[in-house]
């Protein structure tokens, strides 16, 4: 663990003071393989992947490349690599030897800077992008089958220069277009080329004052503002089960899409975006958006950032595999990553500048995780379950392997251990599922005895009740002073007029139950805070530092009594401190009096049903506070109006003693450095 933590701390300030980590790898690479916890802090790993070799326009037996953009593996014996700047298309065996060149066809006709391609059983389809075309060829003599040009797309208008970057189809023959400069999502043809719609839109992503300013703007104004959307796909992809992954190269939010035949992004959310959520950590920018993407037969994926230079794999549930990579002229490294492809257990990446082929080949880790995936796609929990036991051997806190590890175990009905292990790596969402399921299974099997069980409680305290109305000690229990006043604070909850006039001129209340109801109120918040359920917290008992969380909570009482008193002694107000602080007591009454069903809530609900809780907590929380303004309003002898404003101004008042507090604070570190300083050189000058 603690080599573990020494090695996230290495690794999380070398990201941080922009240090290329390939400096010093950590497994013979010219990079560190990494991935983030639940707690977004980066952890090394072994490495997934090795460099095999690096191969060029030579090792193809052609001409150098210039510009390479994409790389397209039809699944059966053939790579096809757009060379942009040479005007060709390469046509490979999966050992790189070369079959054809694609460049001139028909009467003279040619190629020109072409940036995408894809391929069935029978048809090639190559984006040529400078000729606002795509050219289709047949597989089998590479002669071309038909011209698809600039389609009819009203939306676009007639100035608009159509330029397909990527391309792909599906088995009904309709072609699927990423086209420069169109953020309205993928253009969707026939196989005759004619527009039919755009596909899978992403979605529009607006600040407040844009939103603000949409619905008060013109038709004309409305209609200028759709050049500023910044999202649109630069790379895509289409798997055997027919959807369809874009990818983005400016979206932050959502830089990958996974689209189903309605258009529609079924992708599960990222867990982490690259390194965005990490940098965002550091006050960084950077990280978030995509060049291409590859897909696996195991359902997972893998992304190309061109900025950093770094690969990124996630599974199908979006959950980041592993990471490495980075910018450099060392082998492995990039200047310019444009495209990336998996063919079997190698990876293969295209540097546009350095014109060059990366190839990488999977290691041991990394077959192994393949074999847990997809086992598990399979079916085989058996199997699988072991591969990440295997897994975890080679590295103990490799997340993914954890939570593969639990998803089987639920899949079996050992919710128990499941979330233990997923309560540990904080994987709130999962965690979640298997209480769910271990919840449901204990109301199917035990709601008939547990039923039963609170009827004989209930029976059992109903006779006890009336035995405990002739009982002495209970008898003396109600005639006391605390319970009566305790039990008027209760019906100040619902009355805080007549309650609080009543506490204060009557003597139905006084400091010392203000100060019982505060103490509830420190060990209620308390347990709340240390054992409350996790599936609707997010929070794990062990992380809970409970004085520090109670100091957070105490001073705001502390500073609103102090400032309330010091303004409304100002402004003619009635009450004393002591009518201040019983008030501000009396008022926590309701989170006291709630904890008790919201504990047991926190306990029953999951992640998804957490509303009910949250909800729940902020009536509390509004409750409270009403009775804090109610009660100064009836102690000071306010109107609404003076209320408010001696309300603004003690709130006001709490963030001037704030600011003293922290400012005596910086001066009594001064003066200790001061005196700490003079007495350091003493003892260096008398020893």
């Amino acid at each position: 663990m603690r080599l573990k933590k020494i090695m996230c701390v290495g690794f999380a300030l070398l990201l941080a003071a922009g240090i290329s980590v390939s400096a010093a790898p950590a497994n013979g690479l010219p990079y560190d393989s990494y991935i983030y916890n639940n707690d977004n802090e980066p952890l090394l790993t072994p490495a997934p992947y090795t460099v095999e070799k690096t191969l060029n326009g030579t090792d193809f037996g052609t001409s150098g490349f210039s510009g390479l953009s994409d790389v397209f593996y039809d699944g059966i014996d053939r790579l096809y690599w757009c060379d942009t700047g040479n005007n060709r298309v390469l046509v490979t065996d999966t050992e790189y030897n070369l079959l054809r060149i694609i460049s001139e066809f028909g009467a003279g006709d040619s190629l020109s800077s072409p940036t995408g391609c894809y391929a069935d059983e029978s048809l090639i389809y190559i984006a040529d992008s400078a000729n606002s075309r795509i050219v289709v060829f047949r597989r089998n003599d590479y002669a071309a089958e038909k011209v698809l040009g600039r389609p009819d797309i009203p939306q676009l208008g007639s100035d608009y220069t159509y330029t397909p970057i990527r391309i792909t189809a599906d088995r009904a023959g309709r072609i699927y277009v990423v086209a420069k400069g169109v953020n309205k999502g993928l253009i969707r043809l026939a196989p005759d080329g004619s527009f039919t719609s755009f596909f899978g839109a992403p979605n529009v992503e607006y600040n407040v004052l844009q939103l603000i300013w949409r619905k008060i703007a013109t038709k004309e104004q409305r209609k200028r503002m759709e050049q500023y959307v910044p999202t649109e796909y630069n790379a895509l992809e289409i798997d055997k089960k027919g959807f369809i992954y874009a990818v983005s190269l400016t979206s932050s939010t959502t830089p990958a899409a996974r689209l189903n035949s309605a258009g529609e992004d079924v992708l599960a959310e990222l867990t982490h975006i690259g390194d965005s959520d990490y940098r965002k950590s550091l006050g960084q920018s950077g990280g978030a958006g995509f060049a291409d993407i590859a897909l696996g037969t195991d359902g997972s994926f893998t992304l190309l950032n061109t900025t950093d230079g770094k690969i990124y794999a996630y599974n199908s549930d979006g959950e980041l595999l592993y990471a490495f990579g980075n910018i450099g002229s060392q082998k492995g490294l990039f200047y310019n990553a444009t495209a990336i492809e998996r063919v079997g257990e190698r990876l293969l990446v295209t540097d546009g500048t350095k014109g060059t082929v990366t190839l990488y080949t999977q290691t041991e880790f990394g077959r192994t995780v393949r074999a847990a995936m997809q086992a598990y796609n399979d079916g085989d929990y058996d199997s699988s379950y072991a591969a990440w036991q295997e897994v975890r051997r080679y590295c103990s806190h490799y997340t993914p392997a954890i939570t593969g590890m639990a998803k089987i175990s639920i899949a079996r009905g050992d919710t128990d251990s499941a979330m233990h292990e997923l309560k540990k790596i904080h994987a709130r969402t999962l965690y979640s599922k298997a209480f769910e399921k271990s919840r449901n299974k204990f109301i199917r099997t035990a709601i008939v005895p547990f039923a039963f069980g609170i009827a004989v409680i209930s029976v059992i305290f109903l006779i006890l009740k009336k035995k405990m109305r002739k009982n002495r000690l209970c008898m003396k229990i109600r005639e006391s002073d605390i319970y009566r006043k305790q039990r008027y604070a209760t019906y100040t909850l619902f009355h805080p007029f007549d309650g609080y006039w009543d506490i204060k001129h009557e003597g139905r209340g006084d400091l010392k139950n203000a100060f019982i109801i505060l103490i509830a109120f420190i060990i209620s918040y308390a347990v709340r805070a240390q054992f409350s359920g996790y599936a609707v917290t997010g929070t794990v008992s062990e992380n809970v530092n409970v004085p520090y969380s109670l100091l957070l909570i105490l001073l705001p009482i502390a500073f609103w009594v102090i400032a309330n008193w010091c303004f409304t002694a100002l402004m003619d107000g009635k009450g004393t401190m002591k009518d201040i602080m019983t008030a501000t007591g009396y008022a926590l009454k309701p989170y006291v009096l709630m904890s008790v069903p919201l504990f047991l809530l926190s306990h029953i609900l999951t992640e998804e049903e957490a509303m009910i809780y949250t909800l729940l907590d902020v009536i509390c929380l509004i409750w409270v506070l009403a009775l804090m303004f109610f009660g100064m309003m009836t102690v000071h002898d306010y109107s609404l109006g003076k209320s408010v404003l001696t309300t603004v101004l003690t709130l006001l008042g709490m963030c001037i003693i704030l600011f003293i507090l922290l400012l005596l604070s910086s001066l009594i570190q001064e003066i200790y450095n001061y005196f700490y300083g003079i007495y350091k050189e003493l003892i260096f000058r008398t020893y």
